[in-house]
């Protein structure tokens, strides 16, 4: 859950190379809003998991070339998250939403009808809520430079492991310090005429 900690303002203005495809990094923040401008499910096919549109009542997979009879409702959550440093948007996909959630997209979807909120109230529970967020960051991220940050796994934060992750990397900052002022030392000794060699 350390991997890569970065707080938002870190991930947003990060320059990134064009080398790389794809990056994990962690951010802990708190989800502040659903954004259900693109809805919080979609309509998947049941062989390659890729989303479908019907056309006059009938689901065709364009990647798989064929007419999709038994589609398949899926997450895909769109959250607003924040931090002291910023704010972003990260999704939350089937698998993560799913053991989130407890309950499958399916279920939620076919209580829609009975809810007075477009977006079901388990998922609004998750407002207000903190996690630590498991990036997989992608070119849509890196070349793009789009957010909309695909979650691939959450954790509960534990105050306790936290507090010593940030006494360690505090203890390797001022390590890291020591070691730069002693070689400078070091390199301002020999060229003052102490021990140096011209062998």
């Amino acid at each position: 859950m350390f991997m890569n900690r970065m707080n938002i303002t870190e991930l947003l203005e990060s320059d990134w190379s064009a080398d790389i495809h794809e990056y994990i990094v962690t951010v802990r923040g708190n989800i502040t809003e659903i954004d259900n401008y693109f809805d919080w499910y979609y309509i998947s096919c049941n062989s390659c998991s890729k989303k479908i549109v019907p056309s006059n009542g009938v689901y065709t997979c364009h990647f798989c070339a064929k007419e999709c009879k038994f589609p398949l409702v899926k997450y895909k959550i769109h959250v607003k998250v924040n931090d002291k440093t910023g704010k972003t948007t990260l999704v939350l996909f089937n698998v993560v939403a799913e053991k989130l959630l407890d309950t499958s997209a399916h279920k939620l979807f076919n209580r829609l009808s009975l809810e007075s909120n477009n977006v079901p109230p388990q998922i609004q529970s998750l407002c207000g809520k903190e996690f630590i967020f498991k990036l997989r960051l992608n070119n849509y991220n890196f070349k793009e430079g789009l957010e909309n940050y695909t979650v691939s796994k959450l954790f509960i934060p534990d105050e306790n492991l936290e507090l010593q992750y940030t006494t360690r990397k505090e203890q390797k900052g001022k390590k890291k310090v020591e070691d730069n002022i002693e070689t400078k030392r070091f390199v301002k000794g020999r060229f003052n005429g102490i021990g140096i060699c011209y062998c």
